[in-house]
């Protein structure tokens, strides 16, 4: 009865319970629908493609050439179709194990010779033992999670200590970020639904990466970015379309290079378009 003890706090967790099943069917509902789309995406498309462009090719090889000292095992967390892991299994005395939840994804690593694993990192531990890794990557998952948190914790627990941690993520504070905002356009980043798919869920500048792999117990060893884009690429070419006939199709602008520096990305690393971090485990 209303009137007994015990019962409004009875109601009060209910409607709390409530609240955080819905919360939860609704975040499951959007990565459904974020699955769904990749998918269609991997359909109609060759997932390499995604590391032809300058900015993507200098990033892979970087993470390569970080990971080259490390022998044993390494852990991919959303190693997608394996192409980056299959880097590090070029360089000989490492077992790459790659997890992500997308089916099709996970068949394409398989082939390049990546350990996988189906496994939806938002809501999942792994079942591998403490300090099973000497090395993992998460270099392209970070920003489509729900929860960065827990999966950076995850792999601390996983890693040896003194392993090596890869973090590499968009930067939400990039130049043409910075630029088209100024003009009142949106990051690139930021979509209006996570249920659009391909898009990011959670945004990064160098201070909160560096904030969050530090506060899970790493020390941070390098910090960096790959290549700062001229604004007007991003807001220009959006606006005023007339320049794709003067400077030609976006595919070929990192072939011209006049778009793209590194050497402000080494001098300026919080304004380059993708954020990297190396730590190792205390």
């Amino acid at each position: 009865m209303k009137g007994e003890p015990g019962y409004h706090v009875s109601m009060t967790v209910t409607a709390h319970d409530n609240v955080a099943k819905l919360h939860i069917d609704r975040i499951r509902l959007a990565k459904q629908k974020m699955l769904e789309k990749n998918d269609a995406w991997m359909r109609e498309h060759d997932p390499g493609s995604l590391y032809t462009s300058y900015i993507h090719r200098w990033r892979i090889e970087r993470i390569a050439e970080l990971m080259k000292p490390i022998s044993g095992k390494v852990l991919d967390i959303g190693c997608f179709d394996g192409t980056v892991a299959s880097k590090l299994i070029a360089h000989g005395n490492k077992q790459v194990y790659g997890i992500d939840r997308m089916t099709s994804a996970l068949e394409l690593a398989a082939a390049k010779g990546v350990k996988t694993f189906e496994l939806d990192i938002d809501e999942q531990n792994t079942d591998f033992e403490d300090g099973f890794f000497d090395g993992a990557l998460a270099t392209g998952v970070l920003d489509a999670l729900f929860d960065p948190d827990g999966v950076i914790e995850e792999v601390h627990r996983v890693l040896k200590p003194g392993g090596t941690l890869i973090v590499s993520v968009p930067n939400i504070a990039c130049l043409s970020n910075r630029t088209l905002m100024v003009f009142g356009s949106p990051p690139w980043q930021v979509l209006s639904s996570a249920r659009i798919g391909l898009g990011t869920l959670r945004h990064f500048n160098m201070n909160s990466l560096l904030d969050l792999v530090r506060s899970k117990g790493f020390t941070i060893t390098r910090h960096e970015s790959n290549a700062v884009v001229f604004p007007f690429v991003r807001f220009g070419f959006r606006r005023f379309p007339i320049l794709r006939d003067v400077f030609g199709n976006p595919g070929t602008w990192d072939k011209k290079r006049i778009f793209f520096c590194r050497s402000l990305a080494k001098l300026f690393p919080t304004l380059g378009e993708r954020l990297l971090v190396a730590a190792v485990k205390k």
